[in-house]
Parts: structure tokens; sequence; C-alpha cells
């Protein structure tokens, strides 16, 4: 009898081993799969985090770039801008030199006019109205230079120049009522 309870305890006992084998078993599968689950887990985060580290650092040299590509514009724009400055007083400064020569004309007749006739300063006060709306139509055309485009100042310069010989043709009229 002892043997057959030997058998028996040991038919007994071994499956309980294997039930104990097998629960350890899937124990360690469990700690296992925990396992690669924080290890999947850690180099997503990894990887996430060298992304957005990548994202930063694009960004940022975006940003450079594009602060680089303001600040030539800005350079270019401010220089253009001077240059159209500079265009429209070079411009008023040639208009007013002409008119200053021509009202030098306009002075020397008036002055010449006092002595004239009755006639004659009759023919010539005519005369310098429409040589005075002449001169108003000039100045005009010189006042719109502060308002124009650089594109625009090529035009204005030539509707000035034919203003400016319009109210000069006038003058030569005034001076030939004397």
């Amino acid at each position: 009898m002892t043997r057959q309870k030997l058998f028996t305890i040991a038919s007994l006992a071994l499956p309980l081993t294997f039930l104990a084998a097998c629960e350890r078993t899937n124990a360690d599968e469990q700690r296992r799969a925990a396992e690669a689950q924080r290890e999947a887990d850690e180099k997503i985060a990894q990887a996430q985090r060298e992304a957005d580290e990548k994202t930063q650092k694009a960004q940022e040299e975006a940003n450079r770039e594009q602060a680089k590509a303001q600040t030539s514009a800005n350079d270019t724009i401010r220089t253009a801008t001077e240059n159209i400055e500079k265009a429209r007083n070079d411009l008023k400064e040639w208009a007013e030199k002409k008119l200053d020569s021509i009202d030098n004309d306009v002075d020397s007749a008036k002055t010449k006019a006092q002595t004239a006739s009755a006639k004659a300063k009759a023919d010539f006060e005519n005369a310098l109205k429409d040589v005075e709306a002449k001169r108003a139509a000039v100045q005009d055309q010189i006042a719109l230079v502060d308002s124009r485009s650089g594109t625009q100042l090529d035009t204005l310069r030539t509707q000035i120049e034919k203003q400016i010989d319009t109210f000069r043709t006038s003058v030569s009229h005034l001076r030939a009522t004397l």
C-alpha cells in the first residue's frame, strides 16, 4: 500500500506541479507583456520628444529665415522709399527753379509796364491774368509731387514741363504787350 499511496500522491502531485509551472508561465508571460509595453511606451515617448525637438528646431530655423527675409525686404523698401523721396525732391527743386526764372521775367515785365502807355498797361493787365492762371496751374502740378508714386513721377514731370512751357509762352505774350 505504501507503493500505491506513493503512486497516488505522485500522480496527484504531478498535475499540481504542472499547474504551478503553468501559472508561473502565465505570470512570466504577463510580466513580459507588461515589460514590453513599458519599453514600447518609453520608446514612443522618446520618439515623441525627439520629434518635438526637431519640430521646435525647424520652427526656430523657419523663424530665423522669416526674420532675415523681412529684414532684407525692409532694407529694400527703405532704399526704394529714400530714392523715391529724393526723386520727388529733385523734381520739386527743378520745377521751382524753372518757376523762379520765369517769375523773374514776369517781375521784369511788371517793372517795364509801370512806364508804359495806358493802352499798353491795359493789354498788359489782361495778359497778366493769363500768366497768373498758367503759373497757378504749374503750382498745382508741383503740389501733386508728394502724392505720386515713384512710377508716376516721370509722367508728372512731363506734365509739369508742359505746364511750364505754357507758362513761359504766356509770359512771352505778356512781354510782347509792352
